[in-house]
């Protein structure tokens, strides 16, 4: 009896342990680089602000969920977020936090940021490239600071 007992605890183990790693399969990780538009080179310590949208991303409005998460990247200009299933279809970025401005889009589909890795268009500055090594599940994208005279501009008269 003590035998049919232990068995049956041993079995309820390893059941909980493969439940646990196929939960934890199910989790994915986006990394997200932000770089400067100017140099290439990634922003450490950038402000960001990420939504994970369900539905279309034409606006806010209409989606059918979303979660809205403030982050700031680390000392490398990267910021790691990690995805729960069921996973979100579009990943919108904005960078564009005190003193910067955004060079690049801002929605982006979850899909093919975990297939490929997206590096976003520099549309502040064609020419310079994310000096960055791009993989799976990594979206890169770029902002610059705002010059002197583009602060004037925000504050008139």
């Amino acid at each position: 009896m003590k035998r049919i007992g232990n068995q049956l605890i041993c079995g309820l183990f390893l059941s909980l342990i493969g439940a646990v790693n196929v939960a934890h399969g199910n989790a994915q990780t986006l990394t997200l680089t932000v770089v400067d538009a100017r140099t290439g080179e990634p922003i450490p310590h950038k402000k960001a602000r990420i939504y994970l949208l369900d539905g279309p991303a034409s606006n806010s409005s209409s989606l059918s969920a979303h979660t809205k998460v403030d982050a700031k990247t680390g000392p490398d200009g990267s910021y790691i977020l990690n995805l729960k299933s069921p996973l979100p279809r579009i990943v919108r970025i904005f960078v564009a936090i005190g003193n910067w401005t955004q060079c690049s889009s801002s929605d982006y589909p979850v899909t093919d940021v975990l297939t490929d890795g997206v590096v976003a268009e520099n549309k502040c500055d064609s020419r310079v490239q994310a000096r960055v090594s791009l993989r799976a599940g990594q979206l890169v994208v770029f902002a610059r600071p705002i010059g002197f005279g583009e602060q004037l501009k925000r504050f008139p008269g």
